[in-house]
């Protein structure tokens, strides 16, 4: 699974680098708006890195219980195994049960509520933060599905496996139907008033926020219904701003 999202995420890069979208109109736009990121928010940015690697003391149990009262079963788990991945977790089963189309099947997936924090990162000093956010995160058009399926047929039809044996039919079409399920499930929509730029996913059920030169996910899986996720997540992400003003 690891290897079909790794080749969507390469695949995707480079159909949006080949995109012929009003890109002049959409660029323009960015750099209004970079030009009017300040040292404030490079500054909030800096503060709320501060706590990479102490994401649970930037959003703490208490400051969640302000907005959603955790049930005293919800287990807390700290991942920090990858660098630039680290979560922290509160998760709870429930009876959900998620559609997840891959290919021409649907498989029923399990799903426990969750609030998290996690993937913090800061983006380089040369690199313009906003216009990087705001390529990544949106959802593909047509055009750079169809350029991406293209891409992962002939990285599927080039792959070997360690002992140098290419992929046989049934191989390449379940990675087929992985990766264009993927795809097909991609929903990234933006999000105003919150930090310099933000996202929602609405598969992962994810806030994407850029503060300055600094990005981080909020997660908020309480329900089926991802407007409500999306308030939710707001909320926690303003009082986790608030310690950085």
């Amino acid at each position: 699974m690891k290897k079909y999202l790794f080749l969507v995420g390469v695949g995707l890069m480079s159909a949006c680098g080949k995109s012929e979208n009003t890109e002049s109109e959409g660029n323009a736009t960015v750099a209004q708006a970079s030009a009017l990121i300040g040292a404030g928010s490079e500054k909030a940015g800096e503060c709320l890195f501060d706590y990479d690697l102490k994401l649970d003391e930037l959003l703490t149990k208490e400051m969640i219980d302000e907005v959603y009262a955790l049930p005293a079963e919800a287990k807390k788990e700290y991942s920090k195994v990858v660098k630039g991945y680290h979560k922290m977790e509160y998760s709870w089963k429930t009876d959900r049960i998620k559609k997840l189309k891959v290919g021409n099947m649907n498989i029923d997936v399990p799903v426990s509520n969750r609030i998290a924090i996690g993937s913090m990162k800061q983006y380089k000093e040369d690199q313009d933060a906003l216009k990087l956010f705001k390529m990544s995160y949106r959802t593909p058009t047509k055009e750079e599905i169809q350029k991406t399926r293209e891409y992962l047929d002939k990285e599927l039809d080039k792959y070997e496996n360690k002992e140098g044996e290419k992929l046989t039919e049934t191989q390449k079409n379940v990675g087929k139907g992985v990766s264009g399920g993927l795809m097909d499930n991609i929903k990234i929509d933006s999000v105003d008033g919150i930090g310099d730029a933000a996202a929602w996913d609405a598969t992962d059920n994810a806030l994407i926020v850029l503060v300055g030169k600094t990005e981080f996910k909020v997660y908020a899986e309480l329900s089926e219904d991802s407007a409500s996720n999306q308030e939710m997540a707001k909320k926690l992400v303003r009082k986790i701003l608030d310690k950085c003003e």
